[in-house]
């Protein structure tokens, strides 16, 4: 399918999962309030490590749009983009429907999910089969776009900004 460059867009949904909180509201109030997301990192062992701080997103709760049983096949960095993008769908159902046939994907990331999931040796290898191979292809930036639009239908072009 062509687009054709003289087309408009409209950005019609806005959604945000982050340290500076789990939607639009909350990420704005702890803008203007100056406030800082870095906290002492809690969800993994930091033993031996320099790095004692992160911008963690502890209240986020990924059942909230991924099924329990998709919860251990979806990386956390595309859980985060689910609910996100139900976000931006939800502020976007307003006054003028939405086509999903034309409605397309535009998802910014910073990649550093890209090795999250993948099993490492002591002596910091990465190991090589099929189930690191699949892992890794899950964890690029268009697999989040396209997950995203095969999630809620949507038919539009895709695009993934690093």
């Amino acid at each position: 399918m062509e687009y054709a460059t003289d087309q408009r867009v409209v950005v019609t949904g806005l959604g945000i999962v982050s340290a500076a909180g789990c939607d639009i509201d909350s990420m704005l109030d702890k803008l203007r309030a100056n406030h800082h997301c870095l906290q002492p990192i809690t969800s993994f062992d930091i033993s031996g490590m320099k790095m004692t701080h992160a911008g963690e997103i502890p209240q986020f709760d990924p059942l909230s749009v991924v099924s329990p049983a998709r919860v251990s096949s979806i990386d956390r960095g595309s859980q985060l983009a689910l609910v996100a993008a139900q976000q931006a769908l939800a502020q976007a159902a307003g006054e003028y429907p939405l086509q999903f046939e034309y409605t397309g994907v535009a998802i910014g990331l910073s990649g550093a999910t890209q090795y999250q999931n993948m099993p490492v040796t002591p002596q910091r290898d990465f190991l090589i089969s099929r189930q690191v191979a699949l892992t890794f292809a899950r964890a690029t930036p268009h697999f989040q776009a396209d997950l995203l639009a095969r999630n809620f239908s949507l038919g539009g072009p895709r695009f993934a900004f690093g």
